[in-house]
This record gives structure tokens, sequence and C-alpha cells, in this order.
């Protein structure tokens, strides 16, 4: 027969075993003898941090930091006379403005407000302003840094100069407004990211060789949006506004899904070998895309400029561009260029226009262009240029050729005031009129041929 069971005792014992196995996890209840200590660390401990307004100065230098560390302010800093705020003189140096701003003394004097004495390595300036000194905001020397998350206005050089040999230091999320010298200025192998240069009286955004820029915008800046070094890239930028070009592109560098909008001067300027790629120029002063030597444009529109759309010089390629409504031609070709699978719609005289020798033009789309004045759908003015398969429509002259040597091979033309104008002593595939099996004259809708009309070169006007 079973013992009865007492409920009172069974919770007397769980509570006892349950009590007994969590003092044997817990260590001992009793405190250790003596008085009690703090164990938690100090801020000082876990990021030891100097106050820069605790630092002696120099004569011309209201604070220096000459000792690896780092650094924050405690308050603003006003400088009243023609003073540096902060000199750095040693590596491996983080100054944290802490959300606080350097005040200079204005115009007067040649001051910059955080300054380098000698170049620098691992230097990090971060988090605040620098306004109204008579030189740079930030005027730095420094390699393999950071400058990040700064605004700089109402200086009289730069907002921020980051030259002189330097290389490797990125600019983050900085904003350069209304500078006298420039906006921002970084050295060699510099990296710019996520920054605004707006009413600068120089540069918005300038580099050194092979940097990168990526999600800036320079806004009407009094010399160029963007002007950038040998082997640098752009992508993701925005140039509006600005008194010279949106772009300025050094050789061998690469801009990428950018703009460039009612810029004085040109959208985009490249030296030589550049690539311009999925990048539109609209209402700029000059020409949308200006192509140096050896340089390329795919994928890019060229809107409403106030000259050509696209003016290549010398062996350049475009494919795969649309120009439109600008005034003149455009796309405008010098000497060994290939223009492919590109539109030109509604500008003011040529939709392309051959200046030179050496070129080739397949497979393109040009209309309504020329049609106030005396414009062609593809005009050459030069010899040994090859014409092939393109398609010309509504222009005061679908094909123009004027120069002799030329080669016009299977393109064709609808409803333009002349289909075809091709002057004597070129070579072009017969001239077929849909109304016709057979044509008879060079000038006006219709030209005479040798090959048959199912000659692959024969040109078609309808």
């Amino acid at each position: 027969m079973p013992l009865p069971v007492r409920p009172g005792f069974i919770v007397t014992t769980a509570l006892t075993t349950l009590l007994t196995g969590a003092s044997a996890l817990a260590g001992p209840l009793v405190p250790p003898a003596g008085p009690i200590a703090p164990t938690y660390k100090t801020l000082s401990e876990v990021e030891p941090r100097t106050p820069v307004q605790s630092l002696p100065g120099q004569t011309d230098a209201a604070y220096l930091i000459s000792q690896p560390g780092s650094y924050y302010l405690t308050n603003n800093i006003n400088i009243g006379q023609d003073r540096i705020a902060i000199r750095i003189t040693a590596n491996d140096v983080t100054l944290d403005l802490n959300g606080f701003a350097i005040t200079g003394p204005g115009s007067s004097g040649n001051s910059s407000g955080i300054a380098f004495s000698t170049f620098r390595t691992g230097v990090v300036i971060r988090n605040g302003t620098v306004r109204n000194f008579p030189n740079h905001g930030i005027s730095a020397r420094i390699d393999a840094g950071r400058i990040e998350n700064i605004v700089t206005s109402g200086n009289g050089g730069w907002g921020i100069e980051n030259t002189g040999g330097t290389f490797s230091t990125t600019i983050i999320g900085c904003v350069a407004i209304a500078n006298s010298g420039g906006g921002i200025h970084g050295g060699s192998t510099a990296v710019i990211t996520e920054s605004i240069a707006r009413n600068n009286g120089g540069n918005g955004i300038q580099t050194g060789n092979s940097s990168r820029v990526t999600g800036c915008t320079s806004r009407s800046n009094a010399q160029n949006g963007f002007l950038v070094g040998d082997n640098s890239s752009i992508s993701e930028c925005i140039a509006a506004g600005n008194t010279e070009n949106g772009f300025s592109i050094a050789r061998n560098a690469t801009v990428n899904a950018s703009t460039s909008s009612n810029n004085q001067a040109s959208g985009f300027s490249a030296t030589a070998n550049a690539s311009f790629l999925n990048s539109t120029a609209a209402g700029n002063g000059s020409a949308g895309f200006e192509l140096g030597i050896g340089s390329s444009a795919t994928n890019c529109t060229a809107r409403e400029n106030g000259f050509r759309g696209f003016t290549a010089t010398r062996s350049c390629t475009i494919t795969g561009c649309t120009a439109i409504q600008n005034t003149d031609a455009g796309i405008r070709a010098g000497s060994g260029c290939v223009i492919t699978d590109s539109a030109s719609d509604g500008n003011t005289s040529h939709g392309i226009l051959i200046e030179s020798t050496g070129n080739t033009v397949r497979n393109n789309t040009a209309r309504n262009n020329g049609v106030d004045q005396d414009g062609g759908g593809v005009r050459v003015v030069a010899e040994r240029n090859r014409l092939e398969d393109n398609h010309v429509a509504n222009n005061t002259v679908g094909i123009w050729v004027t120069s002799p040597r030329n080669t016009v091979i299977a393109n064709s033309a609808s409803d333009n005031l002349f289909n075809y104008v091709i002057s004597p002593g070129n070579r072009y595939g017969p001239i077929i009129n849909h109304t016709s099996t057979a044509t008879s004259s060079a000038s006006g809708n219709s030209a005479s041929g040798t090959m048959s009309t199912s000659d692959p070169h024969a040109n078609f006007a309808n």
C-alpha cells in the first residue's frame, strides 16, 4: 500500500534543491573582506582621448598636436587673429571635432583652420565644421588617412586641401561651400565619396592621378565641377551649373553613370584615351561630350547642349549613343573614328558630321536634323570614309557627301528633302528609289550605280 504524500514536503524539498544548485553555480554569497571597489573602466581607459583645449599652442597656432593619439574638442574654437587653430605635427593622430565648429578671423591673413607643418601618415580628421579662415579650411598633408564628415565654408583657399605629394587618403561625407579657392582637393590615389562642393571660387572637386570619385555632387562652382588626374575613375556623380566644364578628365580616365547639366562650357571634356559610359550631358553651354584622342563614349546621351552633342577628335569610338536637339551637329568626328549603333535626332545642323579621313559610320539613325537650315543626316566633307547601313529620315539632305574617294553602301533614306547628294569621285552602291528599279542621277532622290538592284551594297530611297 503506497504511503500518503504530503504536498508541503515535496515543495520544501524541491525549493531546497533549487537553492542549493543556484548557490553552487553562483559562487559564494558572502562578499570578501575589505572595502568594496568599482569594477568598471573609465572612458579614458576604454578609449584614451585628450581634449584639444588642454594642449599648449605656438606663436602662430592656438593648439599643437605633437604626439600620436586621439584628440577631441570640448567646445567651439573661435580664432580672432591670423593664427592657425590646430596644428598637427605627429603621425597616427585622430582628431574628432565632436560636432563643434572652428571659426577663423575672416579674410585678413594667411592662416588655415587645421594645418600640417610637414607630411604625416595615418591621420584622421572628422565630425565638425571649419569656416572663415583666410587660407584653407583644412590644409592637410596626409598619406593613408581619412577626412570625414567635415563641413568647410567661407574660407579664402580650399575648403579641404590634401595635396603636395599625398597619397591614398579617403575623403568621405564632406561638404565644401563658398570657399574662394575651391571645394575639395585630394592628392594622388585619393578616394572621395558622398561629398558635395557648392558655390566655390575654383574647381568643385579636384584630384591627382589614379584617384576615385564616387557619389559626389559639384554645383555652381566658378571653374570645373570635377577635375581629375590621369588613370582616375568617376562614377555616379553630378555636375551642374559650373562656370567651366562639368567634368574635365585627364588621360586614361573613366566616367560611369554620371550627369553633367547646365554648365557654361562642356558637359564632359577628356584629354585622351578616356572612357565615358552610361552618362548624360544636358543643357550645357558648349559640347555635351568632348572626346580627346583615343577616347570612347558608350551608351551616353547628349541633349540640348549649346554646341555639338559629341565632338570626337581622332581614333575615337561612339557606340550606342544618342544626340538630341543640340545646337550644331549631333555627332562630329575628326579622323579614324568609329560611330556605330547611335541615334542623332533634331539637331540644328547635321545629325553626323565627318570632317576628316578614315572614319567608319555604321548602323546609325539620323532624323529631323537641319530642318531649319541646310543640314544632313550624315554629312561628309573629307575623303576615305565609309558610310554603311545607316538610316536617315526627315533631314534636309539624307546622305550628303561632297568630297571624293568615300564609300557609301547599304544605306536607306526616307522623307528627306533630298535623300542622297553624292559628288563625283565616290564609290557607292546603286541608289534604288521605291518607285523604280533603275536610277540615273547622283543628285536628288536617285543616283546611278553599276551594280544590280539585288546587290547587298545598294542604297535605298523611299
